[in-house]
């Protein structure tokens, strides 16, 4: 797997001005940051990034955490102490999701052939008769 160019911000609020300047197509997000909730910066990239994909990183792992999480959008719950196998097997599964979803959701006429294309039909004139 090729790895793409990774970037950090030090809190929320910065991680969302990183994000209206410039588009990822995922984000680790502790649960835990220093200035807002983990769940609150994910909620807040879900509505304006919702094709970015978004993974939980928690040091506080309980059924309500993983809930609140999941309900908001997470796509991804990741429990530290972090494996790096596994965050990296993680963040390639959701990538590649990421690579279909935006296979699927293109318009029709950017997958189709020039020849596979339909083309419109012309309209016939009613007859009296």
């Amino acid at each position: 797997m090729a790895y793409a160019r990774a970037d950090s911000a030090e809190t929320g609020r910065q991680a969302l001005r990183k994000a209206e300047k410039k588009f990822y197509n995922l984000a680790l997000i502790d649960i835990k940051l220093p200035d807002i909730e983990g769940v609150e910066l994910l909620t807040k990239i879900k509505e304006t990034k919702p094709k970015m994909r978004k993974n939980i990183i928690t040091g506080y792992p309980t059924l309500k955490n993983a809930v609140e999480a999941l309900n908001r959008g997470a796509d991804a719950y990741i429990m530290k102490p972090l494996d790096r196998d596994k965050v990296l097997a993680t963040v390639e599964e959701q990538l590649e999701k990421r690579k279909k979803n935006r296979k699927t959701t293109r318009p029709i006429h950017q997958n189709q052939s020039k020849t596979n294309r339909t083309k419109p039909q012309k309209s016939r004139k009613m007859q009296k008769g």
